[in-house]
């Protein structure tokens, strides 16, 4: 850490309406100043200089998922290394719109070719293109599929026959004004901690002695795809340069699952350990003590607590603010609420239904419904068809499932099933027509598109039962205290 990240070599970000030349002096002043001609050893990025287009084959052990067959725990992954990824940043930015067109969504073409026709759970850790490093990666493939020879050649078979038939008819429009319009959206939505988020996006940028306010050009590159999408074969070229006659190296990556991957890992981690200490010198094992018994004896220091920022009560209102709105009511007795806030230039909007009057028999599945329900298509169009309308003017539907009860009673309760969804000011009109016809005419019959949405749902509920434990527990203890709550559990 001395040697490669001292304090000089920093770089300071700052977000908000304020001046931070004094909070950048005080910087110099108070910590700086206190690491004079510190010396640090170049932590330069550097770009892999070696090519070769040769498919190169790597297998690797994983631990086992025991909740799953063995035999059925592969994850397989083509990858091909590309160009530095600031090198030329609106090729970068086109690279990730072509990720997007890949592998976003249900009715994507990888989706499709991989996950809906059951060579695989869902995709890979590391899917599309990846430019969080000097030089990029772009990857496809799945996890959760059969460990044997001749299912990876069909995964590997299908992909490439994938990107070899996109390469001469390219994209439909409807998906890349769909792509380009989720972009644009989404760099304009304003999120808690938005600031950071921007300095987080600047920060890799910063990394690789590139320009930090590339961030900030989206809707420009934006633009500029749209156009070049009209005049030229972009997605056709960036195929066929990256993914099919890509010069530089490919790897084809394999993973199995291994039950003894545990005892492996701690058995090459110990065989490190004694590696590193027998190089190691006596005058630098004491130095490494003696560091260690400095560290230890700073971090047992009591805090400086004074150095803190405050609040007390006083800084804290007296009086709680109520967002002014105001209602309109529609000739079928629906209230309509209206909450005039800067958004960005982004309209909001949120629709509940009650459903407490729903048959206690059916509750049990309003969990899996609302959950499936991202998945539908209409009447009058197919989900895919839906999907691409539905995102080219709109952030598309999310719902949630809202139970709760009354502060003052255990017995009294609410329970909403809510539809969001917001769109760009100048989107309203189509947004809101697309809007009023999935709620009104929604399909239920497509049966193998819900199968696949319920098998992607199982899959990632089996990834998040390690993570939310806590979750699942205090379900569980709910259900035991309130009647509505156990008809959910």
């Amino acid at each position: 850490h001395k040697a490669y990240d001292p304090p000089s070599k920093c770089k300071v970000y700052s977000f908000g309406l304020f001046d931070f030349t004094d909070h950048l002096k005080t910087v110099v002043s108070e910590v700086l100043i206190n690491f004079p001609g510190t010396q640090a050893i170049s932590s330069k990025i550097y770009t892999e200089t070696e090519a070769n287009s040769a498919l190169q084959r790597i297998e690797e052990a994983c631990m086992p998922d025991k909740l799953r067959p063995i035999n059925q725990q592969g994850k397989v992954a083509i990858a091909c290394l590309c160009d530095q990824t600031f090198s030329n940043p609106y090729e970068t930015f086109s690279l990730m719109m072509l990720s997007k067109l890949l592998t976003d969504g249900t009715s994507s073409p990888l989706y499709k070719a991989l996950i809906e026709s059951n060579l695989g759970d869902s995709y890979s850790p590391l899917i599309g293109y990846e430019h969080q490093m000097k030089d990029s990666v772009f990857a496809l493939g799945v996890q959760g599929c059969l460990d044997d020879k001749e299912h990876l050649q069909k995964i590997s078979n299908a992909i490439s026959d994938i990107l070899t038939n996109l390469a001469k008819t390219g994209f439909d429009e409807g998906s890349i004004n769909k792509t380009i319009h989720d972009t644009i959206y989404n760099s304009r939505k304003t999120r808690e901690s938005y600031g950071l988020q921007l300095i987080h996006k600047m920060v890799h940028p910063t990394l690789y002695e590139a320009d930090p306010f590339i961030v900030f050009r989206t809707t420009e590159f934006a633009n500029k795809l749209r156009e070049d999408y009209k005049n030229s074969k972009i997605f056709q070229d960036l195929i066929n340069k990256y993914l099919l006659n890509n010069p530089r190296s490919k790897i084809h990556f394999i993973m199995r699952p291994d039950e003894n991957f545990s005892k492996k890992l701690a058995s090459a981690e110990q065989e490190k350990l004694v590696q590193i200490t027998n190089q190691l010198t006596e005058d630098r094992k004491k130095a490494i003590n003696l560091d260690s018994e400095k560290l230890k004896n700073r971090q047992a220091e009591n805090e400086n607590i004074d150095v803190l920022p405050k609040i007390g009560l006083e800084h804290i209102p007296t009086l709680k603010e109520f967002p002014v709105h105001t209602t309109h009511i529609l000739s079928n007795g629906v209230p309509v609420w209206y909450f005039d806030q800067p958004t960005n230039g982004i309209t909001h909007v949120r629709i509940k239904f009650d459903t407490k009057k729903i048959s206690p028999a059916l509750k049990p599945f309003l969990p899996l419904c609302f959950e499936l329900l991202p998945y539908l298509g209409t009447k009058k169009r197919k989900h895919d068809e839906f999907e691409k309308l539905l995102h080219s003017c709109s952030s598309g539907i999310s719902t949630r499932l809202d139970v709760y009860d009354y502060s003052n009673s255990v017995d009294k309760h609410n329970e909403t099933l809510t539809f969001s969804f917001s769109y760009l000011d100048e989107n309203i009109t189509p947004a809101m027509t697309l809007i009023g016809e999935f709620l009104s005419d929604y399909d239920f019959d497509d049966s193998t598109l819900l199968l696949s949405a319920m098998r992607i749902k199982a899959v990632d509920k089996g990834i998040s039962v390690s993570s939310e434990g806590m979750q699942y527990a205090l379900g569980y203890a709910s259900s035991g205290m309130k009647s509505y709550a156990n008809e959910y559990e």
